[in-house]
């Protein structure tokens, strides 16, 4: 009778680990799919990133009464040279994503745009872009 609880015992307890490590691995693959993108960006179009951080992607989205709210996201972003800014937004022109209509600006103080593509969602700011894997 002992020797059951602690096999019970000691499967739940295997069993929540398990459950831990699974959820640990998707966040880690979503983390390695952008670093992923950024490589193939780089690849493609002779693009070299200068360094990367964890940053906060916020897209705006329009609701069904048309009115913009914000999604947020843990993402990653990369720096990079003003010069290769034309080269990034070819490649998203050329690998089929779409140019968000409200996540789109231009000032004297500088531009924004925003990209998507199934689940890949893309912010470019001078000289940086911010890259999520939305739901």
């Amino acid at each position: 009778m002992k020797k059951g609880i602690i096999l019970i015992i000691f499967l739940i307890l295997l069993g929540a680990i398990i459950c831990l490590n699974v959820s640990d691995k998707k966040e880690i693959q979503e983390s390695d799919s952008v670093f992923t993108f950024f490589d193939i960006i780089e690849q493609e179009k002779g693009v070299e990133f200068l360094n990367y951080e964890n940053a906060l992607l916020e897209w705006k989205v329009v609701d069904e009464n048309d009115e913009i709210q914000i999604a947020r996201k843990d993402g990653k972003c990369a720096f990079f040279n003003t010069s290769d800014l034309q080269n990034i937004d070819s490649f998203f022109e050329e690998n089929g994503f779409e140019l968000d209509i409200y996540n789109l600006a231009d000032s004297p103080h500088g531009s924004m745009k925003g990209y998507k593509k199934d689940r890949m969602y893309c912010i470019i700011k001078e000289d940086q872009i911010v890259c999520a894997i939305m739901k």
